[in-house]
């Protein structure tokens, strides 16, 4: 079922957390002022045994002003489900010290979701102080979103895309001087932006071995994003981008 306004689904306390293991949706949410504390989604009461929801572990529509985790980090853990972690549809809202795709102990599950998380169609908020791992596709993904801040996460070991920028989004913030993310180990690039993507800034990012088999490369943007704006025009500053010595002693990420 839909979980409707002024709901919290958990709390602060390890007596508070629900379990939300082998349904189809682990939570459904669609209302105002929603918050989600320290449960486990997909997981057992271990925080470790696999049980996951068919689908999504959180799904999002038309929601505004929620919290996924908070400050204080009583985060939920969110692993093992059969698509997504959290696809967020439309609407805003925070997600924050959240561990999504391994165990509470942050452990690597063999085979986990497809994407850590999916924001789509105008979603709108900020994702900040997660770790994201081991995916088989993208450790975040935004088709057409917007207004989106993603700072301080830790994004890695993800079969292709650490985050994947695509259709039409725009006005989106990665990484903060105070609050870089890590992105790290990733099977493709670090940053994938589509040729639609504008407005996007990046500035004081940490970039390690991402794409090992293509060359190590940090960031690519397909011709035309920001409007053709190049890289050395401002739109990238201050980060840290090295290679991998795995892969090549003096390869530098691109």
């Amino acid at each position: 079922e839909m979980i409707g306004d002024s709901s919290t689904i958990g709390g602060i306390s390890e007596a508070d957390r629900n379990i939300i293991t082998g349904n189809s949706r682990g939570i459904a949410l669609s209302g105002d002022h929603i918050k989600i504390l320290n449960n486990y989604i997909g997981l057992g009461s271990d925080g470790s045994s696999p049980i996951g929801n068919t689908e999504f572990g959180i799904y999002i529509a038309n929601a505004d002003n929620f919290e996924i985790g908070s400050a204080s980090g009583i985060g939920n853990v969110i692993s093992k489900n059969g698509q997504t972690g959290i696809q967020f549809q439309s609407g805003n809202g925070i997600i924050l010290r959240n561990i999504i795709g391994v165990s509470a102990d942050s452990i690597p599950f063999a085979v986990t979701q497809n994407r850590g998380i999916e924001l789509w169609n105008g979603a709108s908020g900020k994702i900040e102080n997660n770790l994201i791992e081991g995916h088989t596709e993208d450790g975040i993904y935004l088709q057409s979103a917007s207004n989106v801040e993603i700072v301080g996460n830790t994004i890695q070991g993800n079969i292709e895309q650490g985050i994947e920028l695509t259709g039409s989004s725009e006005n989106i913030t990665i990484g903060f001087d105070s609050l870089p993310n890590f992105i790290q180990l990733n099977g493709l690039e670090g940053i994938r932006l589509s040729a639609t993507c504008n407005s996007i800034s990046m500035f004081a990012n940490r970039f390690f071995c991402n794409s090992q088999s293509a060359g190590t490369e940090g960031i690519v943007g397909d011709v035309g994003f920001n409007n053709d704006i190049l890289p050395g025009s401002g739109i990238l500053s201050n980060g840290i981008l090295t290679g991998c010595l795995l892969y090549t002693s003096d390869a530098a990420d691109e």
